[in-house]
C-alpha cells in the first residue's frame, strides 16, 4: 500500500511537498462471528456461516471453543449442543482475532408440549434410562422420596452426544419417587415406580 505523506517545508513560506512512503504494515485483523444463532427446533446448527474476518495475512486458521473446553477445528462447524462458542483466528504472522456467539435452543411453549421425554422403563426393578436433553453437559441427578427427602445425589459428566444415562436403584424400596435431572440449562422432574 502507497500513503500520501504531506510536509511543509520552510517557517513563513511554506510550500507543500507530497512525498510517497511505501507502507508493508498489514491491516489488524479483526473477527466477528455473526450474530446468535436460534436453533429453531433443528437438531444442529452451523457455526461460522456468518463468521467475517477482515486483515492480517493469508492464510488462516479457526478454533472454535465451547465452555466446557471442546474444541472444534475450521471455519464451518456443526454443532447439536446450545450454549456459547468462542472463536479464534490466527493469521500467517499468529497475529489472533476472537469472538463468540451463542447458540440458543429456543422452544415455544407449544412446542414444549408437544415434545415429551420419558423415563422407561416405568414402572421398573430398579434399572431405568434417563433421557439426557443437552448430552456433554454435567447433569446433576436427585432421587426424591414421596415424603419429600432426597435420598440419591449424583454428578454425572456423560459424554458428548450421550443421550440417556442408565441408573441402577434396586436397592431402593418399592414405591413413588421424584426423578430431578438438572444441567446448566434446564431441570427436569420425572415420576417413577420402583416395583
Amino acid at each position: 500500500m502507497i500513503c500520501s505523506l504531506v510536509l511543509l517545508a520552510g517557517k513563513s513560506n511554506a510550500q507543500e511537498v507530497k512525498i510517497n512512503v511505501p507502507v508493508y504494515q498489514n491491516r489488524l485483523l479483526e473477527a466477528d462471528a455473526g450474530s446468535d444463532i436460534f436453533m429453531d427446533g433443528q437438531d444442529s446448527v452451523l457455526l461460522g456461516e456468518n463468521l467475517k474476518v477482515v486483515g492480517g495475512l493469508p492464510d488462516f486458521s479457526y478454533e472454535w471453543r465451547d465452555l466446557s473446553g471442546n474444541s472444534f477445528e475450521g471455519r464451518y462447524v456443526y454443532t447439536e449442543e446450545p450454549g456459547s462458542y468462542y472463536i479464534t483466528v490466527v493469521d500467517k504472522d499468529n497475529c489472533q482475532a476472537l469472538d463468540s456467539l451463542k447458540v440458543l435452543n429456543a422452544v415455544f411453549d407449544s412446542e414444549r408440549k408437544a415434545v415429551q421425554y420419558y423415563l422407561y422403563p416405568n414402572p421398573s426393578d430398579g434399572t431405568t434410562f434417563i433421557p439426557l436433553i443437552n448430552s456433554g453437559s454435567p447433569v446433576l441427578l436427585k432421587i426424591i422420596s414421596s415424603y419429600g427427602a432426597v435420598i440419591y445425589e449424583k454428578t454425572y459428566s456423560p459424554l458428548y452426544g450421550e443421550k440417556q444415562l442408565q441408573l441402577n436403584l434396586k436397592n431402593l424400596d418399592s414405591g413413588f419417587y421424584l426423578v430431578q435431572v438438572s444441567d446448566r440449562y434446564s431441570t427436569r422432574t420425572y415420576t417413577w415406580i420402583k416395583k
